[in-house]
């Protein structure tokens, strides 16, 4: 897996940078966690990172990622909305894992 950051801007009103790049890989398209941690490897500095989109190129083994970058976790939870901090974080699988135990339990 590669990244090329096409672009960088800084948001200084949210204290945050918002990064546009092209992930290049092999096979399936990485989850959202590997492109998270690939981002950070890529600045080079502990940071939290929210993905807003990954779009996937048609017939290529590229996709288009757009980023926002903040100093950390709480930053994020106060300006981006709450479901996209727990896209990033992975909370909604947990709670969909609950809904179908307490669903399984009920038949």
């Amino acid at each position: 897996m590669e990244i090329e950051i096409k672009d960088r801007k800084e948001n200084k009103l949210f204290n945050r940078e918002e990064i546009e790049c092209v992930l290049k890989y092999e096979g399936k398209t990485p989850d959202r966690q590997k492109i998270r941690e690939e981002i950070k490897n890529a600045i080079g500095r502990d940071c939290f990172v929210v993905l807003q989109y990954v779009k996937q190129r048609y017939g290529e083994n590229k996709a288009d990622v757009y980023a926002k970058i903040y100093p950390s976790q709480e930053d994020a939870r106060r300006i981006e909305p709450s479901y996209i901090v727990a896209r990033n974080l992975g909370i909604k699988e947990e709670k969909k894992e609950k809904e179908e135990k307490k669903e399984g339990g009920k038949k």
